[in-house]
């Protein structure tokens, strides 16, 4: 399915006479008449007169008709996949890690170290589900709190990172 993006017009209508057109190309406008919609039969599909020639007839696509439209693959086999290959090493900066800084940094005041680098409890503000979120020990803040991604590196890897 090809997508034809002047058919994508933004036009509240004010009334009957006069409609506010916004169009791809930025022109339009309050005093714009070129729209001829029937308010008496919603059902009827509303047309933008273009002057370029081009169809512009109310009848976009739905996001699930898109959807439906793009192929589903599967994942690719984690041949050749090292956890070790995304990142090899944490840069240091006067003493600590960078990852170990980042640590510091977001847990704040509820940081406890035991020595000046390794976070081995707090508590942090996590911003995707918004909730403060509490650990007790280095490995349990190991295991849990990813810093370096959001989406697993493994499947990162199968479904495309491998070709970066």
């Amino acid at each position: 399915m090809a997508l034809n993006p002047k058919s994508y017009n933004y036009t509240p209508v004010h009334s009957e006479q006069q409609s506010e057109s916004i169009k791809p190309d930025g022109h339009g406008g309050v005093n714009d008449t070129s729209h001829t919609e029937s308010q008496d039969n919603p059902d009827k599909p509303s047309t933008v007169n273009s002057t370029d020639g081009t169809d512009t007839s109310n009848s976009k696509p739905l996001a699930s008709e898109i959807l439906s439209s793009l192929e589903v693959k599967g994942r690719a086999p984690k041949t050749g996949y090292k956890r070790t290959e995304f990142y090899k090493n944490w840069p240091e900066i006067e003493g600590c890690n960078l990852r170990q800084r980042i640590l510091k940094r977001d847990f704040g005041e509820t940081a406890k170290t035991d020595n000046k680098c390794n976070v081995i409890s707090g508590s942090f503000y996590e911003p995707y589900t918004g909730t403060w979120m509490s650990f007790s020990s280095r490995e349990e803040i190991g295991k849990k709190i990813q810093i370096d991604h959001i989406v697993a590196l493994s499947d990162a890897w199968q479904k495309g990172a491998k070709y970066l």
